[in-house]
């Protein structure tokens, strides 16, 4: 179980917080989580650039496709915090159709949409987290629950979190995207709906993920055999699993 709770994030930092409650840690910094992951970081105060900065963060994965840097802008301010920066988008997957009010079996067919439809970006975000990012990583799309929740569930999968881990982690999505949900006000007066009718598209449900993996253990001998089959290799996994480390139980 996830031990820290949810904390107070700063004004207008979506979904920000480490990933597997700070319990993923490097070799060379034992004491501090080593993996964030966040929603939009467009807009930020300064507050909440000092915030993401004071956590050491040295590279900044964008999984938002073209079209959302576009529309929602570049991330200018916080790229001036943070070292490097690597744009590789998730995108060409089928997420415009969900329901007005989508359900659990909703978002498991938009899950597989993106494993299947974007299994080239999966991969080389994958072999770029192998070989490329270093020290702390913070990874981010515009929820920072569907697009950043898949990878940091493969992800973690690969470090051999344990999976009740996994899908709190997944799942704690909802109680920060709750706690930020004016943000998200755009989106439902685009869609004409209200408040109480938009909020259950940020809550992450169990029954997804148990979707999820029976799904990829009957397609893909599970996650990392849907990592295998779209070029992830054994050096990959041993490089990632080198480089970061679960310190839980």
């Amino acid at each position: 179980m996830l031990s820290a709770g949810v904390q107070a994030p700063s004004r207008n930092l979506v979904n920000f917080r480490p990933v597997a409650d700070g319990l993923i840690r490097t070799k060379q910094d034992p004491e501090r989580p080593a993996l964030y992951r966040a929603g939009d970081l467009v807009h930020l105060s300064e507050q909440a650039c000092d915030q993401i900065a004071e956590t050491g963060v040295g590279w900044l994965l964008d999984l938002r496709s073209p079209e959302e840097v576009r529309r929602h802008g570049r991330l200018e301010r916080l790229r001036t915090r943070i070292p490097n920066y690597t744009h590789i988008p998730i995108h060409n997957y089928q997420f415009g159709h969900l329901s007005a009010t989508p359900g659990p079996d909703d978002y498991f067919r938009v899950y597989v949409s993106m494993l299947e439809s974007a299994g080239e970006d999966v991969g080389r975000v994958f072999n770029f987290l192998a070989t490329k990012a270093r020290g702390k990583v913070l990874i981010q799309c515009f929820a920072g629950k569907d697009r950043t929740g898949i990878v940091t569930l493969l992800l973690l999968e690969v470090i051999g979190v344990p999976r009740d881990w996994i899908v709190m982690d997944f799942l704690l999505s909802g109680a920060y995207l709750a706690r930020n949900f004016p943000h998200f006000r755009p989106n439902w007066e685009k869609r004409n709906q209200n408040p109480e009718t938009y909020l259950p598209r940020l809550i992450p449900h169990p029954s997804t993920l148990k979707s999820l993996y029976r799904y990829l253990a009957l397609t893909w001998d599970g996650p990392l055999g849907y990592l295998r089959a779209h070029s992830v290799d054994e050096a990959a996994f041993h490089a990632l699993k080198t480089k970061w480390i679960f310190t839980g139980d």
